[in-house]
């Protein structure tokens, strides 16, 4: 009789050791299998992200919900760290200066095939914007200078960090800054709003660059399911309301959201004796702090995106917000 129970409990033994070992197996390869790639390029454990509540795709180091293009006056009057430390969101400001249509088509291009943003903003100075050439190869190597940030946890990472403009200073303050143009010299611009001159009957004459590619750029966001904003931030040397009509009825065609500063401050207080850096072309630092405190509200109120903040798989974040804090004290 002893020796049945004792036969009984090594069978059991056994029975409990080969399930354990099966299940090790099996809980193995669905680990293996539960991994995931996103927007960024970064593996991550599909269990890790369950922890919170966001899109898959910017749940890695260095991606972006919030894509800003356009040109020197994007990059002067938008702070993507700000909006980091005030609302969660990740963003990036991306462009160059004197920017044209054609390069804004291209650079966007290019970022969306390593970038999921859910809203795209296009700050539209450069709508009229007849400088500049028509070179897909130009621009791509132009992204790749100002906006390597973005790139910098993808596949194409290993082609750009030995770039002379990566290891650059300059670039590594960029890097920082997620885009930003930090300035704080004040020139003001005496004279406020009195070139815009409202009039409603009046259009600008359209540009050959934007007749070409804005229609490609609306295609392009709406292929990769970017919400679009139109953006203008106040310049008194590049603006005036006849462009303000003709961006508003394109506007109204592509049915987006048009926020023109230069028409309406929006409650922001920005002031033309304190907000610009050169007599009233860009901002400067003080009106990008009003600016961005602007659009974090819009954005929250208006777009379903998901505050980080405290999600340590975004921990970066909180890093380069120190750094940038500590490099402009």
């Amino acid at each position: 009789m002893h020796k049945k129970i004792v036969r009984i409990c090594l069978i059991l033994l056994i029975v409990i050791s080969i399930c354990l070992t099966i299940s090790y197996i099996l809980s193995s390869d669905r680990e293996k299998n539960n991994i995931v790639l996103g927007g960024s390029g970064i593996e991550a454990l599909s269990t890790e992200l369950k922890q919170y509540s966001g899109n898959v795709d910017t749940a890695k180091k260095g991606s972006i919900d919030v894509l800003a293009i356009g040109n020197s006056d994007l990059f002067s009057g938008f702070n993507p760290l700000q909006l980091w430390h005030e609302r969660g969101i990740t963003s990036y400001a991306a462009g160059a200066s004197m920017q044209n249509m054609s390069s804004t088509y291209y650079m966007l291009e290019e970022i969306l095939k390593y970038q999921k943003p859910k809203v795209l903003i296009l700050e539209l100075d450069n709508f009229f914007e007849e400088r500049g050439k028509d070179n897909k190869a130009e621009a791509k190597d132009n992204t790749y200078r100002t906006c390597f940030p973005l790139f910098k946890y993808t596949p194409l990472w290993n082609q750009l960090k030995n770039k002379s403009y990566v290891q650059e200073k300059a670039a590594n303050e960029r890097t920082v800054m997620r885009g930003y143009y930090y300035k704080t010299e004040v020139l003001a611009n005496d004279k406020g709003y009195s070139y815009m001159g409202k009039d409603d009957s009046k259009r600008e004459k359209m540009v050959q660059y934007t007749e070409k590619y804005f229609p490609k750029i609306m295609q392009l966001a709406q292929k990769n399911n970017c919400q679009v904003i139109f953006l203008c931030f106040p310049s008194r040397t590049s603006w005036n309301y006849r462009k303000h009509n003709t961006v508003a009825s394109y506007a109204k065609k592509y049915q987006v959201s048009y926020l023109d500063l230069n028409t309406d401050d929006y409650g922001t207080q920005f002031n033309w004796k304190t907000d610009t850096r050169d007599a009233g072309n860009h901002l400067n630092h003080s009106g990008a702090t009003k600016m961005t405190k602007f659009l974090g509200e819009y954005l929250t109120e208006h777009y379903q995106l998901t505050d980080h903040r405290g999600n340590p798989l975004f921990a970066d974040w909180d890093n380069d917000y120190q750094n940038y804090i500590s490099s402009i004290q």
